[in-house]
C-alpha cells in the first residue's frame, strides 16, 4: 500500500518541513514558476505544517533553513522530471 501524499506549492513550506525532519518525497516542477513539493503524510507532517501555519515560534538555525531552500530551489531548476525517490536530496 502506498504511503498517501501531501503536496504543496509553498518553497518556504518545503524548506521549513524539511528542516524539520518530514519525509520528503520528492519535487515535480508542472510549471516556469510552479514546483509541487511531496511529503509523506504522517501525523509529524501534519503536526509541523500547524506549527507553520499558525506561526508559533520555533527555534531552528536559521542558516540551515535557508540552505535547505536553496537546495530545493536548485533541485526544481536542475530536474525537468518528476523527481526520483532514490535519488539524495
Amino acid at each position: 500500500m502506498d504511503d498517501p501524499l501531501h503536496t504543496t506549492i509553498d518553497p518556504h513550506l518545503a524548506a521549513f518541513l524539511v528542516t524539520e525532519g518530514a519525509r520528503f518525497v520528492g519535487l515535480e516542477r508542472t510549471g516556469p514558476k510552479r514546483v509541487h513539493f511531496s511529503f509523506i503524510a504522517d501525523r509529524q507532517l501534519h503536526s509541523l505544517i500547524r506549527v507553520y501555519r499558525a506561526g508559533h515560534p520555533v527555534l531552528i538555525v536559521p542558516s540551515r533553513l535557508l540552505d535547505t531552500l536553496h537546495d530545493l530551489r536548485c533541485l526544481s531548476i536542475a530536474r525537468s522530471t518528476p523527481f526520483s525517490p532514490s535519488t539524495p536530496v
